[in-house]
Protein backbone atom coordinates (compact mmCIF):
# COMPACT_ATOMS: atom_id res chain seq x y z
CA UNK A 1 0.00 0.00 0.00
CA UNK A 2 1.01 3.29 -0.95
CA UNK A 3 -0.16 6.82 -0.14
CA UNK A 4 -0.02 10.57 -1.69
CA UNK A 5 0.60 13.85 -0.20
CA UNK A 6 -1.23 16.76 -1.50
CA UNK A 7 2.07 17.51 -4.16
CA UNK A 8 0.79 14.15 -5.57
CA UNK A 9 4.61 12.42 -4.08
CA UNK A 10 3.74 8.61 -3.49
CA UNK A 11 5.21 7.20 -0.36
CA UNK A 12 7.10 3.74 -0.54
CA UNK A 13 5.27 0.83 -0.24
CA UNK A 14 4.19 -0.12 3.64
CA UNK A 15 5.33 -3.39 5.13
CA UNK A 16 2.98 -5.83 4.24
CA UNK A 17 1.96 -8.22 7.33
CA UNK A 18 0.27 -11.52 7.12
CA UNK A 19 -2.29 -12.45 10.47
CA UNK A 20 -4.41 -15.19 11.16
CA UNK A 21 -7.79 -14.56 12.06
CA UNK A 22 -10.03 -16.59 14.46
CA UNK A 23 -14.05 -16.02 14.60
CA UNK A 24 -16.13 -17.72 17.44
CA UNK A 25 -19.57 -18.28 17.92
CA UNK A 26 -20.63 -18.60 21.80
CA UNK A 27 -20.25 -21.90 22.48
CA UNK A 28 -17.23 -22.98 20.63
CA UNK A 29 -14.29 -24.39 21.84
CA UNK A 30 -11.71 -21.15 22.09
CA UNK A 31 -8.90 -23.89 22.68
CA UNK A 32 -7.36 -25.09 19.60
CA UNK A 33 -6.25 -28.94 19.69
CA UNK A 34 -7.54 -28.68 23.49
CA UNK A 35 -7.90 -33.05 22.98
CA UNK A 36 -4.10 -32.96 21.88
CA UNK A 37 -5.12 -34.60 18.67
CA UNK A 38 -2.81 -33.00 16.89
CA UNK A 39 0.36 -33.42 18.85
CA UNK A 40 1.42 -30.50 20.74
CA UNK A 41 0.37 -28.14 17.72
CA UNK A 42 -1.15 -25.11 19.35
CA UNK A 43 0.43 -25.49 22.64
CA UNK A 44 3.29 -23.52 24.15
CA UNK A 45 5.32 -24.67 27.02
CA UNK A 46 7.17 -22.23 29.67
CA UNK A 47 10.06 -23.88 31.79
CA UNK A 48 12.03 -21.50 34.14
CA UNK A 49 14.88 -22.75 36.29
CA UNK A 50 15.26 -24.91 37.94
CA UNK A 51 11.97 -26.08 36.98
CA UNK A 52 12.92 -29.07 34.53
CA UNK A 53 10.20 -31.23 32.59
CA UNK A 54 9.53 -32.67 29.14
CA UNK A 55 5.93 -32.82 26.89
CA UNK A 56 4.54 -35.92 25.80
CA UNK A 57 1.39 -36.86 24.43
CA UNK A 58 0.27 -40.58 24.90
CA UNK A 59 -0.82 -42.83 22.60
CA UNK A 60 -4.47 -42.46 24.25
CA UNK A 61 -3.91 -38.90 23.21
CA UNK A 62 -3.73 -37.13 26.57
CA UNK A 63 -0.67 -34.46 27.25
CA UNK A 64 2.22 -36.21 29.85
CA UNK A 65 4.08 -33.98 31.57
CA UNK A 66 7.31 -35.87 32.40
CA UNK A 67 8.46 -33.46 35.25
CA UNK A 68 12.15 -33.96 36.60
CA UNK A 69 12.25 -31.22 38.47
CA UNK A 70 9.13 -29.15 39.76
CA UNK A 71 11.69 -25.83 40.85
CA UNK A 72 10.09 -23.51 43.40
CA UNK A 73 7.42 -21.77 41.91
CA UNK A 74 4.21 -23.46 40.35
CA UNK A 75 5.01 -21.29 37.30
CA UNK A 76 7.86 -22.86 36.61
CA UNK A 77 6.44 -25.72 34.24
CA UNK A 78 3.97 -24.69 32.62
CA UNK A 79 2.01 -25.44 29.59
CA UNK A 80 0.38 -22.72 28.54
CA UNK A 81 -1.98 -21.27 25.07
CA UNK A 82 -2.45 -17.90 23.77
CA UNK A 83 -4.82 -15.79 22.04
CA UNK A 84 -7.68 -16.37 24.19
CA UNK A 85 -10.70 -13.89 23.60
CA UNK A 86 -12.11 -12.87 26.79
CA UNK A 87 -15.16 -9.96 26.68
CA UNK A 88 -16.32 -8.38 29.68
CA UNK A 89 -20.04 -9.42 31.35
CA UNK A 90 -19.95 -12.83 29.24
CA UNK A 91 -20.15 -15.94 31.06
CA UNK A 92 -17.75 -19.06 30.74
CA UNK A 93 -17.11 -22.42 31.26
CA UNK A 94 -13.08 -23.65 31.71
CA UNK A 95 -13.35 -27.54 31.82
CA UNK A 96 -10.66 -30.34 31.39
CA UNK A 97 -9.65 -33.70 32.74
CA UNK A 98 -6.37 -33.97 34.49
CA UNK A 99 -4.67 -36.87 36.81
CA UNK A 100 -0.78 -37.14 38.01
CA UNK A 101 1.66 -40.23 38.97
CA UNK A 102 1.35 -39.46 42.85
CA UNK A 103 -0.93 -36.99 44.80
CA UNK A 104 -0.02 -33.32 44.22
CA UNK A 105 -1.39 -30.05 43.21
CA UNK A 106 -1.58 -28.23 40.20
CA UNK A 107 -2.68 -24.45 39.55
CA UNK A 108 -5.18 -23.78 36.18
CA UNK A 109 -5.98 -20.90 35.23
CA UNK A 110 -7.14 -18.35 32.34
CA UNK A 111 -5.22 -15.06 33.28
CA UNK A 112 -3.57 -11.95 31.29
CA UNK A 113 -0.38 -12.17 29.69
CA UNK A 114 0.96 -9.06 30.87
CA UNK A 115 1.70 -7.79 34.65
CA UNK A 116 -0.23 -7.65 36.60
CA UNK A 117 -1.11 -11.55 35.08
CA UNK A 118 -5.01 -11.28 36.62
CA UNK A 119 -6.77 -14.65 37.21
CA UNK A 120 -9.69 -13.64 34.90
CA UNK A 121 -10.88 -17.58 36.06
CA UNK A 122 -10.79 -16.95 39.92
CA UNK A 123 -9.24 -20.46 39.86
CA UNK A 124 -7.19 -21.73 42.73
CA UNK A 125 -5.01 -25.16 43.10
CA UNK A 126 -7.02 -28.14 42.82
CA UNK A 127 -5.93 -31.68 44.04
CA UNK A 128 -4.86 -34.21 41.74
CA UNK A 129 -4.88 -38.42 42.83
CA UNK A 130 -3.83 -40.88 39.74
CA UNK A 131 -7.48 -41.48 39.20
CA UNK A 132 -8.84 -39.31 36.53
CA UNK A 133 -11.30 -36.61 37.40
CA UNK A 134 -12.86 -33.88 35.59
CA UNK A 135 -12.90 -30.21 36.56
CA UNK A 136 -15.16 -27.53 35.64
CA UNK A 137 -15.46 -23.78 36.39
CA UNK A 138 -18.04 -21.11 35.39
CA UNK A 139 -17.25 -17.57 35.91
CA UNK A 140 -18.72 -14.29 34.32
CA UNK A 141 -15.51 -12.06 33.29
CA UNK A 142 -15.65 -8.89 35.78
CA UNK A 143 -12.24 -7.37 34.15
CA UNK A 144 -12.00 -5.50 31.08
CA UNK A 145 -12.38 -7.27 27.68
CA UNK A 146 -8.68 -9.06 26.95
CA UNK A 147 -8.47 -10.33 23.12
CA UNK A 148 -5.30 -12.29 24.10
CA UNK A 149 -5.79 -13.58 27.17
CA UNK A 150 -3.94 -17.15 27.94
CA UNK A 151 -4.94 -20.29 29.53
CA UNK A 152 -1.99 -21.90 32.17
CA UNK A 153 -1.54 -25.35 33.86
CA UNK A 154 1.15 -24.46 36.40
CA UNK A 155 2.77 -27.91 37.35
CA UNK A 156 5.64 -26.82 39.13
CA UNK A 157 6.82 -27.43 42.91
CA UNK A 158 6.11 -31.25 42.58
CA UNK A 159 8.30 -33.51 40.95
CA UNK A 160 4.80 -36.20 40.21
CA UNK A 161 4.07 -36.08 36.51
CA UNK A 162 0.71 -34.56 35.54
CA UNK A 163 -1.79 -35.66 32.67
CA UNK A 164 -4.16 -33.11 30.94
CA UNK A 165 -6.70 -33.84 28.30
CA UNK A 166 -10.20 -32.20 26.83
CA UNK A 167 -9.15 -28.92 27.69
CA UNK A 168 -11.92 -26.56 26.90
CA UNK A 169 -12.90 -22.88 27.49
CA UNK A 170 -16.15 -21.68 26.05
CA UNK A 171 -18.99 -19.12 26.17
CA UNK A 172 -21.58 -20.45 28.46
CA UNK A 173 -25.08 -20.68 26.08
CA UNK A 174 -28.00 -22.99 26.96
CA UNK A 175 -27.58 -26.76 26.66
CA UNK A 176 -30.02 -27.14 24.07
CA UNK A 177 -30.80 -23.62 22.25
CA UNK A 178 -34.66 -24.18 21.45
CA UNK A 179 -36.91 -21.04 19.56
CA UNK A 180 -38.84 -19.07 22.09
CA UNK A 181 -41.98 -19.88 20.55
CA UNK A 182 -41.72 -23.41 20.03
CA UNK A 183 -39.50 -25.04 22.11
CA UNK A 184 -37.55 -26.62 19.68
CA UNK A 185 -33.80 -27.34 19.41
CA UNK A 186 -32.72 -24.66 16.96
CA UNK A 187 -29.66 -27.17 15.85
CA UNK A 188 -28.52 -30.66 15.44
CA UNK A 189 -25.97 -31.92 17.96
CA UNK A 190 -24.49 -34.47 20.50
CA UNK A 191 -23.54 -33.33 23.62
CA UNK A 192 -20.69 -34.06 25.90
CA UNK A 193 -21.12 -37.65 27.41
CA UNK A 194 -22.22 -37.86 31.24
CA UNK A 195 -20.13 -38.67 33.65
CA UNK A 196 -17.03 -38.69 31.40
CA UNK A 197 -14.80 -40.42 32.31
CA UNK A 198 -16.98 -43.27 32.70
CA UNK A 199 -17.07 -47.57 33.82
CA UNK A 200 -18.79 -48.85 32.46
CA UNK A 201 -21.97 -46.79 31.20
CA UNK A 202 -22.44 -43.08 30.53
CA UNK A 203 -25.26 -41.25 29.19
CA UNK A 204 -25.11 -39.52 26.15
CA UNK A 205 -27.79 -36.80 24.89
CA UNK A 206 -28.32 -35.62 21.51
CA UNK A 207 -30.60 -32.36 20.14
CA UNK A 208 -32.75 -32.86 16.80
CA UNK A 209 -34.05 -29.46 15.20
CA UNK A 210 -36.37 -31.31 12.88
CA UNK A 211 -37.54 -34.82 12.25
CA UNK A 212 -34.75 -36.61 10.70
CA UNK A 213 -32.87 -39.79 10.09
CA UNK A 214 -30.12 -40.15 13.40
CA UNK A 215 -26.93 -42.55 13.02
CA UNK A 216 -24.98 -42.59 16.16
CA UNK A 217 -22.31 -44.88 16.62
CA UNK A 218 -19.14 -44.63 18.37
CA UNK A 219 -15.63 -45.64 17.02
CA UNK A 220 -12.42 -46.29 18.17
CA UNK A 221 -9.07 -43.88 17.64
CA UNK A 222 -8.50 -45.66 14.44
CA UNK A 223 -12.32 -44.79 13.23
CA UNK A 224 -13.28 -48.85 13.53
CA UNK A 225 -16.95 -48.53 14.53
CA UNK A 226 -17.49 -50.29 17.93
CA UNK A 227 -21.22 -49.89 18.99
CA UNK A 228 -24.52 -48.35 16.95
CA UNK A 229 -26.34 -46.75 19.77
CA UNK A 230 -29.30 -45.08 16.79
CA UNK A 231 -29.53 -45.94 13.67
CA UNK A 232 -33.61 -44.27 12.67
CA UNK A 233 -35.96 -41.62 12.89
CA UNK A 234 -35.98 -39.32 15.12
CA UNK A 235 -38.65 -36.30 16.41
CA UNK A 236 -37.47 -33.05 17.19
CA UNK A 237 -36.37 -32.09 20.90
CA UNK A 238 -33.57 -33.89 23.15
CA UNK A 239 -32.86 -37.44 22.68
CA UNK A 240 -30.44 -39.59 25.28
CA UNK A 241 -29.07 -43.00 25.14
CA UNK A 242 -26.97 -45.08 27.12
CA UNK A 243 -23.56 -46.63 25.71
CA UNK A 244 -22.98 -49.52 28.04
CA UNK A 245 -18.85 -50.14 27.51
CA UNK A 246 -18.67 -53.00 29.99
CA UNK A 247 -17.18 -55.67 27.24
CA UNK A 248 -14.58 -52.47 26.23
CA UNK A 249 -11.09 -51.89 26.84
CA UNK A 250 -9.99 -48.60 28.32
CA UNK A 251 -9.02 -45.83 26.42
CA UNK A 252 -10.65 -42.97 24.16
CA UNK A 253 -13.54 -43.40 22.02
CA UNK A 254 -15.39 -41.20 19.45
CA UNK A 255 -18.81 -40.55 19.51
CA UNK A 256 -19.88 -39.62 16.01
CA UNK A 257 -23.77 -38.42 15.04
CA UNK A 258 -24.53 -38.35 11.74
CA UNK A 259 -27.93 -36.60 10.27
CA UNK A 260 -29.33 -34.90 7.58
CA UNK A 261 -27.39 -32.01 7.93
CA UNK A 262 -23.95 -33.02 8.97
CA UNK A 263 -21.80 -34.21 11.89
CA UNK A 264 -20.86 -34.20 15.25
CA UNK A 265 -18.21 -36.15 17.53
CA UNK A 266 -17.56 -36.10 21.05
CA UNK A 267 -14.15 -37.56 22.61
CA UNK A 268 -15.24 -40.01 25.75
CA UNK A 269 -12.54 -41.38 27.69
CA UNK A 270 -13.27 -44.90 29.55
CA UNK A 271 -11.66 -45.96 32.50
CA UNK A 272 -11.41 -49.40 33.94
Amino acid sequence: MTSRNEEGSESPFSNELSVVARFFQPGDNLISNGDFIDGLNEWKFNLTSPGAAVPYVTAEGALFVQIGSGGTQAWHVQPSQEALPVTNGLPYRFEFDAWATAPRTIDPKIVMIASPNTNYSKTGSIYLTQTPQHFQFDFTMTDATDNNARVVFNCGLSDADVFLDNVSFRQRVPVSVKDARTGVPAAFQVLQNFPNPFNPSTIIRYSVASRTHVRLTVHDLLGREVALLVNGERLSGDHQTVWDADAMASGTYLCRMITGTGMTIRRMQLLR
